[in-house]
């Protein structure tokens, strides 16, 4: 909504104009347009009364149309708000910083985990493998061993057969003489 001088007949008369600009309403404070200066006038306290009933109160910033005590505690609370803000925006920065280090955490926490549970698997492992390494070990002591007793007979066979040869030699030689 819009208030110009003709509607307050008082206001207009102390500050002697007329046909000026609207004064226009902005987030419930009434600001003079500038294009003159106002001129004190004698009447002001009659122009504030005026004012003051039809609900908006002049001060040394203004018009407003709630009253000076609703003014100073809106003021107030919006220094309130803005510093809230302000400390919520550094909340959010905080809580970014720790999820981002959580995060890398937790990346770090399941590196882990995975090597713990693949060491968990082999120790389970273990004892299956250690059966099957024994398998292995006494299979090829079993071969070694029937390799041992090849070469055990082998060489009783090529001892005799020496024994025989050097028997048959000796007997030769004696039968020659």
């Amino acid at each position: 909504f819009f208030l110009c001088f003709e509607t307050f007949p008082a206001f207009a008369r102390c500050t002697g104009r007329r046909r000026t600009p609207p004064i226009a309403a902005r987030g419930g404070l009434l600001r003079r347009q500038r294009s003159q200066p106002a001129r004190p006038c004698a009447n002001m306290s009659a122009a504030a009364a005026a004012l003051a009933e039809q609900g908006i109160h002049a001060d040394s910033d203004g018009l407003h149309l709630l009253p000076p005590g609703q003014a100073k505690a809106s003021a107030e609370l919006q220094e309130e708000c803005t510093e809230f803000l302000n400390r919520t925006t550094q909340f959010s920065a905080i809580v970014a910083d720790f999820v981002s280090v959580m995060e890398s955490r937790a990346t770090l926490i399941e590196a882990e985990k995975l090597r713990a549970i693949g060491l968990g698997n082999r120790v389970e492992a273990e004892p299956e493998t250690r059966k099957r390494k024994a398998l292995e070990m006494q299979a090829m002591i079993n071969e070694k061993k029937a390799q041992l007793d090849r070469l055990t007979a082998q060489c009783d066979s090529l001892a005799r057969v020496d024994a025989e040869q050097k028997a048959l030699l000796e007997r030769l030689t004696n039968n020659e003489s």
